[in-house]
């Protein structure tokens, strides 16, 4: 499979090419068809502009593809040792991601949710933003989650309801992501630990 830096100099390279049959076809026509040294010599210089311009615009691509990747891996990497480490410490780890509108977009949460609360990852995805909580707790939710939008850290104690019933109290702690390009909060990562056992005792 070719590369996408390469599949897009080949592109570049077919348009370069059909560019200089173009203006050499209307050259010739403006000759009566007679191939004049200067419209050879014009050809020529055409087509090695082409493929000088095509190898020089591929090895910035590769170069600027390269670090592309680069980035991206070292981003997934240091989003796997953050769950890691998260679940180590945790009861879970999550991360949303946030739209222009406002709207929270599920990005990734550790498999410890499943543990903690009997819903998997798809079956929150299917209910609002505050169904897994008390709804005596409900509106409380909105508020913190409000101030996240503003940029604000976010932190309480909330009751939530299990996939099996049970009440169980949970401490969660928020962390908004802003953008300074769009002035925004544009995600924000959360960690969850389990205190039931410590409002019981």
């Amino acid at each position: 499979m070719k590369s996408t830096e390469l599949r897009i100099t080949l592109l570049y390279a077919g348009f370069s090419s059909l560019w200089v049959l173009l203006t050499n076809g209307l050259h010739n026509l403006a000759f009566l068809g007679r191939l004049s040294l200067q419209a050879f010599l014009d050809s020529a210089a055409g087509w090695g502009m082409v493929l000088v311009t095509s190898v020089l615009f591929y090895m910035i691509l590769r170069r600027l593809f390269r670090g592309w990747r680069a980035t991206e891996e070292a981003l997934r990497a240091s989003e796997e040792r953050y769950r890691i480490v998260s679940d180590l410490i945790s009861d879970y780890a999550y991360s949303f991601r946030i739209s222009p509108e406002g709207a929270f977009e599920s990005d990734w949460i550790t498999d410890s949710f499943y543990r903690t609360t009997g819903y998997t990852a798809e079956e929150l995805d299917t209910k609002s933003d505050v169904a897994l909580y008390h709804p005596d707790d409900a509106e409380r939710v909105r508020d913190d989650l409000r101030r996240v939008l503003r940029g604000e850290k976010s932190n309480g104690e909330y009751r939530i309801i299990t996939k099996a019933g049970d009440v169980r109290w949970l401490y969660i702690f928020r962390r908004p992501v802003w953008d300074a390009e769009q002035q925004r909060v544009t995600q924000f990562y959360g960690v969850a630990q389990d205190i039931t056992a410590r409002k019981a005792a």
